[in-house]
């Protein structure tokens, strides 16, 4: 792969760029995970619904990253999973929970910006409007 770089914008042949997505992918394997095993530690039907969601939006998202990888590499992205530990409590769940959302939040937007392909770009920015809605879904289940 080779490395690509007009008018600031990386271009998805760019290795940097690629490890980026590869991390990405990474990071919603885990994320995944985050939500499905917190959605079956609660009672409340409502906020499981939610969480199970969640983890739904975060699987298309998964897909949608490892489909863009492949296009461009050819290969299957290597997955490192991250273990995030989920708090017993509730609240303190979903507070570590937001606070991943709005690290992904910015990360996107940075991924955004390094990208060039418009197509790409799209992906992206749904992907940034998901997670803003997360944080919602998120701010909602803390409410007592």
């Amino acid at each position: 792969m080779s490395l690509s770089i007009h008018q600031n914008h990386v271009e998805l042949t760019d290795k940097s760029l690629l490890e980026i997505i590869n991390q990405s992918i990474s990071n919603k394997v885990s994320d995944i995970e985050y939500y499905t095993k917190m959605s079956k530690n609660i009672v409340h039907k409502n906020n499981q619904d939610m969480l199970r969601e969640i983890a739904t939006e975060e699987t298309k998202q998964q897909k949608l990253l490892t489909d863009i990888y492949l296009t461009y590499t050819k290969k299957m992205p290597k997955i490192e999973q991250e273990y995030r530990h989920i708090s017993n409590n509730f609240t303190t769940a979903c507070k570590d929970a937001y606070q991943e959302e709005l690290k992904r939040i910015e990360f996107y937007k940075s991924l955004y910006q390094m990208i060039k392909n418009v197509n790409v770009k799209d992906i992206i920015l749904d992907m940034i409007i998901e997670e803003q809605l997360h944080c919602k879904k998120l701010l909602f289940m803390m409410m007592p």
